[in-house]
């Protein structure tokens, strides 16, 4: 059971609500439900740069790196995390398997 908490803790891609203005708040196609919008698109990239930079946090300088080299030109945050796990878990088996 702890297995499976551990896997699914790092599953959601965004972990916090964002809680500022919405654009359903403002009049339709008004310049502060555009601006709104954009706010919310904002606050998600950054908390998906926050996911990425946590889930690199385990890899040696040169690995990180080479991880970063491989999804730099990906432009799916959602692609780019799971790129990262997947290397992290090839890492992991690599070690136990040696």
């Amino acid at each position: 059971m702890s297995n499976r908490q551990k896997w699914d803790s790092g599953l959601n891609f965004v972990h916090a609500t964002y809680m500022g203005p919405k654009p359903g708040d403002f009049p339709v196609g008004s310049l502060q439900s555009r601006a709104a919008a954009r706010a919310i698109v904002a606050f998600h990239q950054e908390e998906a740069r926050k996911v990425e930079e946590d889930a690199l946090a385990i890899f040696a300088p040169s690995e990180r790196a080479s991880v970063q080299a491989v999804i730099e030109d990906v432009d799916n945050p959602l692609v780019r995390i799971w790129i990262i796990r997947l290397t992290r878990l090839a890492r992991e088996r690599g070690i136990v398997y040696e």
